[in-house]
């Protein structure tokens, strides 16, 4: 681990450094990350690629985003890392190896002891005696080949330059230098691929340079002093030391890093301002704290885009009911944020550190857990001191600590002078979004925080001021009742803006903005049909299964994507109706037979209440029946609910060419964190849940639902429409009700999209005609719009890529990373992309008031704006995927596919002509810079614009 060995004072007079804790105590979470911009491109020698950006995690959880705006990401090999899971030709795994020091940890435990020949005492570990052929074939058998065969194509090796403690003579030290020099040498020889970064080690480089990548050195302007556990300034002596040494690397055409130190107490200011210090001296900066255990800042800056939400489990039956999921999670998401849910009831103190791995933190218990709990506050404030904003959406009560209060700056005065009125004395635009605060004389509690920039101030008659929405100087809070507020009718609205309240208490930058509503201009469409209803009737004279009725009107009409799911049990032979098995079966293969049809489950039995039957007693018969469908003989088993019914539809109902992709939930749709890691385990997509049902009656906001919810390590994707059981009160009427789905989709556009469309129901809409109809009527209004039909599995995983994307600062640009599922981003209405600068950029358009960027096909993009519009041609709006997308010189060259007729706009084209799949196009302009291109029957073309 990047160490800083200041032994008094033979850190500086020997220029010495080390990197680690070596794998002590569990592996010490330690965080360095390096980041070398273009103008550092430096081909090294002994390998092909050049390193352009490096970073050192060496903790258990993996900041995975961060980690993957950087090309290579340093570890500690843990046995719960996979590197095969993680490597991507952009973003690699190496591992820490510990060559010069040990201690008893596997997998150093079966060193020989002839092998050490002292110890470190101020970092509590031995030294390794490198001379010995025994020792050397340890490490390259026991140590190194393991970490090749598990997927490590790289390896950092540290603490080269122990062996100075015990040896102090110079034929010794001279023949240990040969030790490590044979030692590298074997390791290139046996691997000829792998890429090797030294810590120090300069004395080496003369003999072994064609074998190094990369060389880093800690302490070229702040360094650490472990003995005093504090940063301490490098003297101007020993940082021309540290250049000169640097300089000769340098000649060797090998990249160069240094890692600089600052407190915990620092800000990214103060971190960017060191780095950009370093960097003038054509050196990787890295900039972090003495322990290595945050993410630092170098020329890259990874944004972190995960909130840490923390809940009471106790009050909450299900984290689905959580506050924050059900109001506050739509908002974070729709400005590019991520949640992880914490459980109050189950938080243990931690000494993982959380600055530059979260965006902040966000407290909405709904009881008063956090004054019972004195280290809860211990660790927030801890927290709040290495700049995590807080953002607390509760009570604040006098109860809280001292220590805590004091921290925060806060008083509370609960015993204030009785009042007979309450009202408003300050009242900012970021209050009464959807309506206005109401306050009252109940529980008022006067309530401040040291300067803080109150957002909405109430008083008393008697004259008691409290502060009841404000932004702090660790993030903000506000109280009930003034965070959403119910009517009487029992619908919910917010009475603070989230959006303004959580960027400006959580400090939010101005990103661009992954957006999973639309990709090249054109809205995003899903359709989706829930197996239930399935073996009903027609309510009219000689009608058939719904299954058949839906084929023939609805499924056989509109050839667009579509994902339909059935129940195993209502459809199978032996099954609830196996008198009709034949013909039900019949009717599903050709279902699933249409090209346009994606193939999903809705479970075997239907269960009603995934958590309440999992986690009842299976030998309860009885009682469980109530939990899902009476299939006679069956006991609720998991597997047979997803594994069993994936493996029957592909079995039995599914063509030979397809296979099931989705699993529908089905019931409550809050299916457990083993339910959902099931669904990974068998790599088909999940969905449903989530609750967007605003309409006109029930405008707000508050209606709309979060993109999902993580149970466990795995994500359970919501659906982004809800389906017309809601919309005809619980299928009891009126069963035309599905029309006003229609005005869902409309709030759910304008004045902001929200959501993409999504046509989601079940096959007993087509037992009805007025159901039917009312089905019909939603198809025909969704397909006049500008829409891009996808389908479900198609959209999971864009919302796993927002999940799982990196966004950095750059200089001027920005970095984007990801699978390249996820197509387009957001900026500003006065940002655009800047085309010459920027990379992987086909094209933006104007929706509402912002700009709309899309992406191609490459899973690296750089980014760089600017204040006015391009001459560039331009995709405007394709409802097909761009494959490829070239410019070169005044021609651009591309390949678009789609599952329907192409459809293609593009701009700043007046005085070029378009060819695609070798003939010549004329465009219908509908601007004057922009032309339309139809294609029609044809989804898949290669055109060439010049």
């Amino acid at each position: 681990m990047p160490r800083s060995r200041i032994i008094v004072i033979s850190i500086i007079l020997t220029h010495t450094t080390r990197i680690g804790t070596i794998m002590l105590k569990k592996y010490l979470m330690l965080l360095f990350c390096g980041f070398i911009a273009n103008l550092y491109l430096t081909v090294c020698h002994a390998n092909t690629t050049p390193l352009t950006s490096i970073a050192f995690y060496y903790g258990n959880n993996l900041p995975t985003n961060e980690l993957k705006a950087f090309d290579v990401a340093v570890v500690i090999p843990n046995k719960d890392i996979d590197p095969d899971s993680y490597n991507t030709e952009e973003s690699q795994l190496f591992a820490y190896v510990t060559i010069g020091e040990t201690d008893n940890n596997a997998p150093y435990s079966g060193l020989p002891q002839q092998c050490l020949i002292g110890r470190n005492k101020a970092w509590e570990a031995n030294i390794v005696d490198q001379r010995n052929p025994v020792c050397r074939k340890y490490y390259l058998d026991k140590i190194i080949t393991p970490l090749w065969q598990r997927g490590y194509k790289g390896i950092f090796l540290d603490t080269l330059d122990s062996y100075r403690i015990p040896l102090k003579d110079k034929k010794a030290r001279a023949d240990h230098a040969k030790g490590l020099e044979k030692l590298i040498a074997s390791i290139k020889k046996r691997f000829p691929k792998i890429k090797i970064i030294l810590n120090r080690g300069f004395e080496l480089l003369p003999k072994i340079h064609k074998d190094v990548y990369a060389v880093a050195a800690e302490s070229l302007y702040r360094g650490w002093n472990q003995t005093q556990q504090k940063d301490v300034t490098v003297s101007a002596n020993d940082r021309s030391w540290l250049l000169g040494q640097f300089n000769k690397a340098k000649k060797y055409g090998l990249p160069v890093i240094s890692i600089d130190y600052l407190p915990l107490s620092a800000t990214k200011e103060q971190m960017r301002t060191l780095a950009q210090k370093i960097s003038t001296h054509g050196i990787i900066p890295w900039v972090t704290d003495g322990s290595l255990q945050s993410m630092g800042i170098g020329v890259i800056e990874p944004i972190p885009r995960t909130i840490l939400a923390i809940y009471d489990g106790k009050t909450t039956a299900s984290v689905n009911e959580s506050g924050i999921q059900q109001f506050a999670a739509m908002p974070l998401n729709h400005m590019s944020y991520i949640i992880k849910f914490l459980d109050a009831r189950k938080f243990a103190a931690s000494n993982e550190i959380l600055k530059g791995k979260y965006a902040g933190i966000l407290m909405w218990l709904g009881s008063n857990y956090l004054e019972q709990n004195p280290k809860l506050q211990s660790w927030l404030i801890k927290q709040t001191r290495s700049h995590i904003p807080l953002v607390i959406l509760d009570d604040l009560r006098s109860q809280l600590s001292p220590q805590f209060k004091k921290a925060l700056g806060i008083t509370i005065n609960e015993n204030v002078t009785t009042a007979k009125k309450v009202t408003i004395t300050k009242q900012t635009k970021l209050i009464g979004y959807d309506t206005n605060p109401l306050p009252t004389v109940y529980n008022f509690t006067v309530l401040k925080v040291r300067n803080s920039q109150p957002q909405l101030q109430i008083k008393t008659n008697n004259g008691d001021i409290s502060n009841a929405i404000a932004i702090t100087p660790w993030g903000g809070y506000a109280i009930n009742p003034f965070i959403v507020t119910e009517l009487p009718d029992g619908q919910t609205r917010w009475v603070i803006n989230p959006f303004t309240f959580f960027r400006k208490a959580f400090r939010l930058p101005l990103i661009p903005i992954p957006d999973v509503t639309t990709e090249n201009g054109l809205r995003l469409m899903v359709v989706q049909i829930d197996g239930d209803g399935y073996v009903s009737k027609g309510e009219w004279h000689n009608a058939s299964f719904a299954g058949d009725i839906m084929l023939r009107k609805i499924l056989e009409k509109y050839k667009i994507p579509t994902t339909v799911s059935i129940i195993q049990a209502e459809v199978m032979q032996n099954g609830l109706y196996a008198k009709q098995a034949t013909q039900l079966e019949a009717t599903a293969r050709k279902i699933f037979a249409l090209p346009w049809v994606e193939i999903a489950s809705h479970s075997f039995s239907h269960p009603f209440n995934w958590q309440l039957v999992e986690k009842s007693d299976p030998t309860d018969v009885a009682k469980n029946k109530s939990y899902y469908l009476p299939v006679k003989n069956y006991i609720f088993n998991i597997n047979a609910e997803i594994t069993g019914s994936i493996n029957y539809i592909n079995k039995y109902l599914a063509p030979a060419n397809k296979k099931c992709k989705v699993f529908l939930w089905t019931g409550d749709t809050d299916p457990s964190a083993a339910a959902v890691a099931l669904a990974y385990k068998n790599k088909v997509h999940n969905m449903n849940g989530g609750n967007t049902t605003i309409t006109n009656a029930q405008n707000s906001i508050a209606n709309i639902g979060p993109l999902g919810i993580y149970k466990g390590k795995y994500f359970q994707v919501y659906a982004p429409i809800q389906n017309e059981n809601i919309y005809t009160a619980l299928w009891t009427g009126p069963f035309y009700g599905f029309r006003r789905v229609i005005e869902t989709f409309k709030l759910t556009d304008k004045p902001v999209r929200y959501k993409p469309i999504d046509i989601y129901y079940h096959f007993y809409s087509a037992t009805k005609i007025a159901s039917l109809n009312a089905l019909k009527a939603v198809y025909d209004w969704a397909l006049k719009q500008d829409v891009f039909n996808i389908y479900i599995s198609e959209y999971t995983d864009k919302v796993l890529d927002f999940n799982n994307l990196s966004i950095a600062r750059q200089g001027n640009s920005w970095l984007i990373r990801n699978h390249g599922d996820l197509r387009e981003f957001r900026l500003p209405i006065t940002a655009f992309p800047n085309f010459a600068r920027s990379s992987n950029i086909v094209g933006y358009r104007k929706i509402n008031n912002e700009n709309y960027i899309h992406l191609g096909a490459k899973t690296t993009t750089r980014l760089e704006t600017t204040e006015t519009t391009s001459n560039t041609p331009y995709i405007v709006a394709t409802n097909a995927t761009v494959k490829e997308f070239n410019r070169q010189d005044d021609q651009v060259q591309f390949k678009l596919q789609g599952h329907l007729p192409i459809n293609l706009t593009l701009a700043n084209v007046q005085n070029k002509t378009l060819y695609c799949n070798n003939k010549e196009l004329i465009g219908k302009p509908t601007s004057l810079y922009k032309k339309l291109y139809t294609f029609p029957g044809v989804t898949n073309v290669t055109c060439l614009l010049k």
